[in-house]
């Protein structure tokens, strides 16, 4: 296989970790800490190269300032440069799509050289899940590091980190303890693999790529580039479903531990979780180059979980919200399991029925509201909920006698008093 030498790949050539001239799968040194400024110019390919020699066009990582009381001082709380730390949320914050699920073919059967851990074929059942639309940015990252959540990405001339014209960009550099780290803090997680997999083929579709099956090219894909270029550059090449870079751009890791093949992998949809030593990587970057095919969905690379390079980030998924209901006489309590939303309804029935209407001005409608209201809190207090501050609705109507007999044509029914509290609608 021939090799397009550019700046990025003698770059990381110099630093032992040059994928592309390997296996696809290959793994790859661990490097936290690696390719740090201060230590660049020390690293040598393994034809003795002095990396300085082939250094980019930025020959250094100036430290970036920010102002206090008492003038400039270096930056050093970890948030990009020229995003206010006191404001805290990102200009362009994550943005969701849902994914309908389905069953989908993962894998392939075909005889190509380096698709040998894509196989065997099988049938996995996708959950409906909302996944990122784009990877996470620079920006978007820079507040889980402000907030204390996240620590710092490494540093690099081609990592995105502390670059005024690159917050848009996905953020890289970053190993797969710091993109949990970012998921827990976002109050999401990591894709599996298989999820992955079936968002890149525009929901399950038998084609190679998320735009179809003709070959990944720079229309489609950041590829073949230096280095990464914003989110969502490459509108063509996005999925049905609006996902951009699905391929190209970065490496993004997935929940999954790595296996050499599809054998044991969970046909569920979830994330494989077995013994080994690497994480898996999906979706190819932007040096890849001549080899188009490590843009395509079912292409896996697999690496240490410390690596920390300008080839990899990631993006989040989610599962969609699960309401749970818990009943108490006349009190339901909803619950939503991905954000703690909930819906609190109680609902009394008069003993009398009414006639034609039933008047709020009523003295029995009165004390019917009042009852609701106290039944309320003593459920909410029941089940732990705190009613402070969440929407209130409350209506009375006019139930029908019954099925058999049509009480209400003729204005005939109990009097229903319903107070719904909520901080979410239930669905």
């Amino acid at each position: 296989m021939k090799v397009k030498i550019t700046a990025v790949a003698l770059l990381a050539a110099a630093a032992g970790v040059f994928a592309y001239t390997r296996p696809h799968n290959a793994p790859l040194s661990d490097l936290r800490d690696a390719v740090s400024d201060s230590s660049f110019d020390a690293l040598k390919n393994t034809s003795g190269v002095e990396a300085s020699d082939i250094r980019g066009p930025e020959q250094e990582i100036k430290p970036f300032y920010v102002e206090t009381g008492s003038g400039k001082a270096p930056g050093n709380k970890g948030y990009v440069a020229g995003i206010d730390p006191s404001a805290g949320a990102p200009t362009n914050p994550v943005e969701y799509v849902t994914i309908s699920g389905g069953k989908f073919t993962m894998g392939t059967d075909s005889g190509e050289a380096g698709f040998e851990d894509a196989k065997p074929i099988r049938e996995v059942t996708i959950k409906t899940f909302e996944m990122a639309k784009t990877a996470v940015t620079a920006e978007q990252y820079a507040e889980c590091v402000t907030k204390g959540g996240c620590t710092k990405p490494a540093t690099h001339v081609y990592c995105n980190w502390g670059k005024t014209d690159r917050q848009l960009h996905p953020v890289n550099c970053v190993d797969w303890d710091q993109a949990q780290a970012y998921a827990k803090f976002k109050g999401a997680r990591l894709p599996s693999e298989a999820e992955f997999e079936y968002a890149a083929t525009s929901g399950g579709k038998n084609q190679k790529y998320p735009w179809g099956n003709a070959e990944a090219t720079s229309e489609l894909a950041v590829m073949n580039a230096d280095r990464t270029m914003p989110v969502c550059s490459k509108s063509k090449g996005n999925t049905a479903q609006g996902l951009c870079d699905m391929s190209g751009n970065v490496w993004q890791w997935v929940q999954d531990t790595y296996q050499d093949s599809y054998k044991d992998a969970p046909v569920d949809g979830s994330a494989f979780e077995g013994m080994g030593s690497f994480r898996v990587l999906r979706g190819g970057c932007f040096s890849d180059g001549d080899g188009a095919r490590y843009l395509r969905a079912d292409n896996r690379r697999y690496v240490v979980p410390g690596y920390r390079f300008f080839d990899v980030g990631f993006r989040l998924a989610r599962s969609l919200a699960s309401w749970t209901s818990v009943s108490s006489g006349d009190c339901t309590l909803r619950t939503n399991s991905k954000d703690n939303s909930f819906v609190l309804r109680v609902s009394k029935m008069s003993s009398d029925f009414g006639w034609a209407a039933c008047p709020s001005d009523n003295p029995g409608i009165q004390g019917l509201v009042s009852k609701s209201r106290r039944a309320a809190k003593e459920c909410a207090g029941r089940y732990g909920v705190n009613l402070e501050g969440a929407n209130v609705n409350e209506r009375v109507y006019l139930s029908p006698l019954s099925d058999y007999q049509s009480g209400a044509e003729h204005g005939m029914g109990y009097c229903v008093v319903e107070i719904e509290y909520g901080s979410a609608v239930a669905k």
